[in-house]
């Protein structure tokens, strides 16, 4: 969630790890130094995005990370996992089936019934799943 307060401490810190001062990055961003000074003490309430995106370009960070607090290590498993269901959704029927089969199976293995308990609600999911793909393949 948005917060104004909360994304100007993560800029101010971000400027001080980098030691910054706000001409200097006034002087990156080729923001004008009186409208980023109203920005960074929150005067202005809602500051563009472009000199948001800006001023993370200058600071070596992502937009998302000071806007909502969104880690790198956060994006990077977002953008797996998005990769991952695209990889999937562009299988065949007969593919995905098959893939669900495997992961069923490595649910149910010890390495993971150790580590993690499996709710039996997904694995009874992922058996339906599994008999309705078989039932569209005939």
């Amino acid at each position: 969630m948005f917060e104004l307060s909360n994304m100007l401490k993560r800029i101010k810190d971000e400027k001080k790890k980098q030691k910054l001062t706000n001409s200097k990055l006034s002087d990156v961003t080729k923001i004008p130094l009186g409208t980023l000074n109203k920005i960074l003490s929150g005067d202005s309430k809602d500051p563009q995005v472009s000199a948001i995106i800006k001023i993370a370009q200058a600071l070596n960070v992502s937009a998302d990370y000071l806007i909502f607090g969104k880690e790198p290590q956060q994006e990077a498993e977002n953008l797996t996992d998005d990769i991952g269901i695209q990889m999937y959704k562009s299988l065949d029927e007969i593919d995905r089936s098959e893939i669900r089969g495997e992961m069923k199976h490595m649910l149910k293995s010890e390495k993971y019934s150790q580590e993690k308990t499996i709710s039996n609600d997904i694995i009874e999911e992922l058996k339906q799943d599994i008999a309705r793909s078989r039932i569209n393949i005939k």
